[in-house]
């Protein structure tokens, strides 16, 4: 029987590109023929949407856009040093429609002026953020084979 190998990584491991690249060598130095991988939250990423959460349901609403607006950069900026142009131009796109999701339920919250415990779940981006699987799994695409990736 065949047992697979399962890898967790989120936060610090995930700071950055140069921490993408570096879980892409961890991984592929265990060559196993059935592997899953599981990524969370870029390093500082899930408290920076809490706190855009609780900015927007303030009385006197801060600008939660321009968190959104700096995740989203930070993010594309991994993207764009992780993978070719064209699949980061997909990536992109997903990460874009999240964004905006995440900016229509802080809206809401801005209108409300209260974020509740459901405001909040979406916004966690181990459940949100898409661009994670694909983006680990094109750093570098061949050690990889068949891993399964699950964003958490």
């Amino acid at each position: 029987m065949i047992v697979p190998a399962v890898h967790k990584f989120g936060g610090t491991s995930l700071a950055d590109a140069a921490c993408f690249r570096r879980v892409a060598e961890i991984v592929a130095r265990w060559p196993t023929p059935r592997r899953a991988v599981v990524v969370s939250a870029m390093s500082g990423v899930t408290s920076a949407l809490l706190s855009a959460v609780e900015t927007a349901a303030a009385p006197e609403a801060g600008d939660y856009e321009a968190l959104l607006e700096a995740l989203g950069r930070r993010h594309v900026d991994t993207i764009a040093a992780l993978v070719p142009p064209d699949v980061a131009e997909s990536l992109g796109a997903a990460l874009a429609r999240d964004l905006a999701e995440i900016a229509d339920v802080l809206h809401a919250s801005t209108l409300l002026r209260r974020s509740s415990r459901e405001a909040r779940q979406p916004l966690h981006v181990e459940s949100q953020l898409s661009v994670r699987r694909p983006l680990l799994g094109s750093v570098p695409r061949s050690p990889f084979g068949d891993t399964e990736f699950q964003s958490r």
